[in-house]
């Protein structure tokens, strides 16, 4: 009889052990998300500002911004240029790779961001 209650005890134990581990490793994962949407968020802005950069000095602006995004560890998903010369606004789409998804999560994010030149007509 006692050694019955001993086990059920372990099992008890093994089970809430399972769940708060459960809860953790979510939580790490939950986290390391956000850091990956922050970062992404972080390089569209830069490769928006370099390519409105590029733009008004009369390079490629898409180059620019795929070639500063690249060097940040994030790639373009689209690249839009609007206006031209001193009048442009650059609007860049990158994507971020979420590892470690749960089933039925997203394992892609886009973020985008804009950047131009305040002119006067």
């Amino acid at each position: 009889m006692r050694g019955e209650r001993g086990s059920a005890g372990s099992v008890l134990l093994a089970a809430m052990l399972t769940v708060i581990a459960t809860v953790l490793l979510s939580g790490v994962l939950v986290i390391s998300w956000f850091g990956a949407v922050r970062s992404a968020d972080q390089v569209a802005e830069l490769a928006a500002l370099a390519g409105a950069s590029a733009a008004v000095t009369g390079e490629d602006a898409c180059r620019a911004a795929a070639a500063t995004a690249g060097r940040n560890g994030f790639p373009v998903h689209a690249c839009v240029v609007r206006g031209g010369g001193s009048h442009v606004v650059v609007e860049v789409t990158v994507a971020a790779e979420l590892e470690g998804a749960f089933p039925g999560a997203p394992r892609r994010v886009l973020r985008v961001a804009a950047a131009g030149t305040v002119g006067t007509a």
